[in-house]
Order: C-alpha cells, then sequence, then structure tokens
C-alpha cells in the first residue's frame, strides 16, 4: 500500500500545524512499519 502524497513529502513542507481541537487520535507506530520508516527517512534528511 501507498502512502498518500502529503505523507511522502510531495510538496516538502518543512512543518506542519495542527489545532488541539481537531485532534481525534494519537496512534502509536511500529518501528518495523512502513510508516516509520518513512519518517525516520525525513529525520535523517535534516
Amino acid at each position: 500500500m501507498t502512502p498518500p502524497q502529503w505523507l511522502c513529502g510531495a510538496r516538502a513542507p518543512d512543518r506542519m500545524l495542527i489545532n488541539r481541537q481537531q485532534v481525534l487520535l494519537i496512534e502509536p507506530v511500529k518501528t518495523d512499519s512502513q510508516i516509520a520508516k518513512l519518517i525516520a527517512e525525513q529525520n535523517a534528511a535534516h
């Protein structure tokens, strides 16, 4: 399954602002998941 473009940095924003009232769920990420790998790649690039 391919993550959506906004998740892959298609526009490469340097930050994201989230309104606390709009957060519905915070879910842990497994270290071996695809999203964890993408986050690690993004963090390594900075």
